[in-house]
């Protein structure tokens, strides 16, 4: 087993941080008031909670894993009164089994590898993870207001 690289090691360490700030966010929330939204035009826990799960699926098959996400149609679009979504748990299986696969590949990803350029996706693995990061934090923000919007307690981050 290869040694993790500095630069491997520091993604990793932010992105179990966020893991750790993402299973706080589910504390208290039930699958009815997940789906609430204070108007037309802000986005519902479920949707957020969801969308994190499949953007860091997304990151993995563009650093070069593979796995497949069942619920890619539902949360790499706008919401729909429509869309059936699924349950919280649902989303945090799906986040667990995204969190395991992508720390393994970044954990596998050489120095050198971070900064040479994936043929046809127009970057480097660290440009990906970097905005991947803030991406992440962006809609962990917007989690922290949607539990105030329903009245829970404050988005813990520890």
């Amino acid at each position: 087993m290869q040694t993790q690289t500095s630069t491997a090691s520091a993604y990793t360490d932010m992105f179990n941080m966020q893991a750790g700030i993402f299973n706080n966010a589910l504390d208290g929330i039930n699958d009815k008031d997940a789906v609430k939204r204070p108007n037309e035009q802000v986005n519902h826990l479920n949707w957020l909670l969801g969308h994190l799960a499949t953007c860091r699926l997304m990151l993995l098959n563009l650093i070069g894993g593979k796995a497949a996400d069942p619920y890619f149609n539902i949360y790499f679009k706008a919401i729909s009164g429509e869309t059936k979504y699924p349950t919280l748990q649902e989303i945090k299986d799906n986040w667990d089994f995204a969190t395991k696969l992508l720390i393994e590949k970044i954990e596998s990803i050489t120095e050198e590898e971070m900064e040479t350029e994936i043929p046809g996706k127009g970057g480097r693995p660290k440009d990906f993870i970097s905005f991947f990061i803030y991406h992440e934090a962006y809609h962990l923000g917007q989690i922290g207001y949607a539990r105030k919007f329903l009245g829970l307690p404050v988005l813990k981050s520890n």
